[in-house]
C-alpha cells in the first residue's frame, strides 16, 4: 500500500489553506487601513489583495487544468469574495474613523475660536461669563463663598500712543503670562476686554481674594516692563451675595476697580471696606 500522504488530494489541501491565507490577508489589510491615512492605507490594502488574488488565480488555473475540478474553483472564489466583502467593510470603517477625527478637529478649532482670546490664549469674555454663571450657581446651591475681581493695566493708552499698538500687544501677552503663572489653575483667569482681565475665586473670602491679588500686583510691578518702564495694574474685588446675578457681581467689582483707578492706581480695592474688614 502507498503511504497515506500520497493519496491526499493536493488541490483540496490548497483550497483549505487558501481560506487561512484570505483571513490573514484581511488582517494585514486592516492594519494598513488603521496605521496609514485612509488613502494610503486603502491603496496598500487593495494592492495586497489584488496581488494575492492574481497569484492564487495563477496557481488555481494550473490545478484546475490538471485536476479538472471546477468545484475547487468555486470554493476558492467564495473565500476571496468573502474576504473582499470584509475588506470593503474595513474601508467603510476607516472612512468613518477619518470623518470622526476631522469632526473632532473642527470642533476643537471652533471651540478655540469661540472661547479663547486670540492674542493672549486666555479664555475670552464669553467663556469667563459662562464660568462666572456656573460658579454663582454652585455658590447658591452650596452656600459657599465666591469672589470675582477685575484687573486693569494702568496707563495702557499711553503705552499704545507712545510705543505703538504692537508693543501694547506684547505688554498684554507679557502680563497674561505672569498672571497665569501666579494664579495657577485654582483661580480661573480670562481676558475681559481691552486691557482688562477677569479673575474668579471659587470658595474664597473677600480677604483671601484680596491677598492673592495683592501678591500678583506686586509681582507684576517688579516683573513686567516695557523699555525700562514698569507695568502696573489696578484691581477691584467683589464678593458674592445671596441671589446675586453675574452682572451685579461684576458691576460691583467694576466700581471697586474704578475707585482704585481714581485714588492713585497700582492698588487692589474691595467693593466695600466695611465688608472687607468683617470677612
Amino acid at each position: 500500500l502507498s503511504p497515506w500522504w500520497l493519496n491526499v488530494d493536493l488541490a483540496w489541501i490548497y483550497a483549505e489553506t487558501t481560506t487561512d491565507d484570505v483571513w490573514f490577508l484581511v488582517f494585514v489589510c486592516t492594519l494598513a487601513l488603521h496605521i496609514f491615512p485612509r488613502q494610503v492605507g486603502s491603496a496598500w490594502a487593495l494592492s495586497l489583495f489584488l496581488v494575492s488574488f492574481l497569484a492564487t488565480g495563477t496557481r488555481l488555473a494550473e490545478l484546475t487544468i490538471t485536476e479538472a475540478d471546477w468545484k475547487l474553483t468555486g470554493v476558492i472564489l467564495e473565500n476571496y469574495g468573502f474576504g473582499l466583502m470584509m475588506l470593503c467593510f474595513m474601508f467603510v470603517l476607516a472612512r468613518y474613523r477619518e470623518h470622526g477625527q476631522r469632526l473632532r478637529l473642527e470642533y476643537q478649532i471652533l471651540e478655540r475660536v469661540a472661547y479663547l482670546d486670540a492674542l493672549t490664549g486666555l479664555p475670552n469674555r464669553r467663556r469667563m461669563y459662562e464660568l462666572t454663571q456656573h460658579n454663582l450657581e454652585v455658590a447658591e446651591q452650596s452656600q459657599t463663598r465666591f469672589c470675582i475681581a477685575l484687573l486693569d493695566l494702568d496707563f495702557f493708552k499711553r503705552i499704545n500712543d507712545t510705543f505703538g499698538h504692537l508693543r501694547g500687544d506684547e505688554v498684554l501677552i507679557q502680563v497674561a503670562e505672569i498672571l497665569r503663572a501666579e494664579l495657577g489653575e485654582r483661580y480661573p483667569l480670562g481676558r475681559w476686554g481691552g486691557e482688562e482681565f477677569l479673575v474668579l475665586f471659587p470658595s474664597s473670602s473677600l480677604k483671601e481674594a484680596h491677598a492673592v491679588l495683592e501678591r500678583v500686583r506686586q509681582t507684576l510691578e517688579h516683573t513686567a516692563e516695557l523699555e525700562g518702564e514698569r507695568i502696573t495694574v489696578s484691581g477691584g474685588v467683589a464678593a458674592w451675595r445671596v441671589q446675586d446675578t453675574s452682572s451685579a457681581l461684576i458691576g460691583r467689582a467694576d466700581v471697586a476697580l474704578y475707585r482704585a483707578k481714581n485714588t492713585g492706581r497700582n492698588q487692589i480695592l474691595s467693593e466695600v471696606q466695611e465688608l472687607f474688614e468683617r470677612v
